[in-house]
């Protein structure tokens, strides 16, 4: 494995290339984009500990999106020979790889649905608002990349309502905020990467992998991470079988209900400008 050094914005690997690494990003942040005909949409934010570019090993095919580092990054790079003894045969990197592979099968599971809905609708095509949610739901599906508290331009607090099964009194200082359910088998820990991880009982109105906190184009936002009964925020359903995956967060007071309009799981989002 050979480390190598970028500064902020330099290119990592450029969408179209061939290669036959892959790379582990041992420090600073990488973004993940892919071209369009707006230009680029960028599809997420990648932290130390993530390994990507691996797909271009496994398809043979030239890299299906552009690397960029944000900041001054270090990588090591990983070609076939030693992708198995430099992540595979190491549990912690395993684990992340593993953890990391699952979000993007969920994530493309959850545009196929979106995609075989929006072919079957004869109903108008999107508004721009609803465009730019959409684009905001995509850039969330990879990022693991976090914005420290020093980066947030607002203070943000998370409350469960009176009577929820889990009680909650915390500030988010770092996004994405990762909400789901907890379960007591560590053997599958890595099918789940949550920050606020909230027991339930079947049948269950929390999925592994419910909803998550982040910032969007326009600012704070509540994104669905495909679960199966769907967020409802300030009184209007997200989701794979709503009109959108996100919904921007506006300043003050939010109502968050994980699942059903029976769910007991719900929240206040308190949003203070700094």
């Amino acid at each position: 494995m050979n480390t190598r050094h970028f500064k902020a914005g330099e290119v990592i690997f450029h969408e179209g290339e061939i290669s036959h690494e892959a790379f582990f990003l041992v420090s600073g942040t990488v973004e993940i984009s892919i071209k369009s005909g707006d230009g680029s949409v960028v599809l997420g934010r990648l932290g130390p500990g993530e390994i990507f570019g691996e797909m271009g090993m496994i398809t043979d095919r030239p890299r299906s999106a552009t690397a960029r580092a944000l900041d001054h990054t270090a990588v090591e790079s990983i070609n076939e020979a030693e992708f198995e003894q430099a992540i595979l045969a190491q549990p912690d990197r395993m684990h992340s790889y593993l953890a990391t592979l699952f979000d993007r099968i969920r994530t493309t599971d959850l545009l196929l649905q979106m995609e075989w809905r929006k072919q079957q609708s004869t109903g108008p095509r999107l508004t721009p608002g609803a465009a730019r949610r959409e684009r905001e739901a995509l850039q969330g599906s990879m990022s693991s990349g976090r914005s420290g508290s020093s980066e947030l331009k607002h203070r943000i607090r998370l409350k469960s309502v009176e009577g929820s099964p889990s009680e909650v009194d915390m500030e988010i200082t770092s996004l994405p905020f990762r909400i789901g359910r907890a379960f007591a088998d560590t053997n599958v820990a890595f099918f789940a990467r949550n920050d606020l991880a909230l027991p339930d009982r079947q049948p269950f109105q929390v999925s592994r992998n419910h909803c998550e906190i982040d910032c969007g184009e326009l600012g704070l936002l509540i994104r669905d991470r495909g679960s199966r009964l769907g967020t409802i925020v300030n009184n209007e359903p997200i989701g794979a079988d709503a009109n959108g995956l996100s919904i921007p967060l506006h300043e003050g007071e939010n109502h968050l209900l994980l699942g059903t309009d029976e769910s007991p799981f719900r929240f206040i989002v308190m949003v203070e400008k700094i």
